[in-house]
């Protein structure tokens, strides 16, 4: 087990440059740890090396989805979500009773 981010990275860094090059998941090994170091810029990139690896479409928007999160108008995703949630909390406790006939009568 590493005692750091930056031992995890160097490990992840030599699987890549070993064998692990086409493996998309070493890509996204690595992106987390670079957004955990704060390094966004560097992360997304390799959550979109990932995605572009990988055969699956599920993960493909998922990964994407990551590198496109980790800036939102300049802000990172880490104090995006904190916010959001502050945000939600101003929002009324209980949903407005209405229905969908409600919105426009025509369904």
């Amino acid at each position: 087990m590493s005692s750091s981010p930056e031992t995890a990275l160097a490990l992840v860094d030599g699987l890549i440059g070993c064998d692990l090059a086409r493996y998309p998941l070493a890509w996204a090994t690595r992106a987390d740890i670079l957004r955990r170091l704060g390094r966004h810029q560097d992360s997304a990139a390799d959550y979109r090396q990932a995605a572009a690896l990988t055969g699956n479409g599920t993960e493909r928007r998922f990964l994407t989805g990551r590198a496109d999160a980790e800036i939102i108008d300049g802000t990172t995703i880490d104090e995006w979500v904190p916010r959001s949630f502050a945000y939600a909390q101003d929002l009324p406790a209980e949903a407005p009773k209405t229905s969908w006939k409600d919105n426009d009568g025509a369904r």
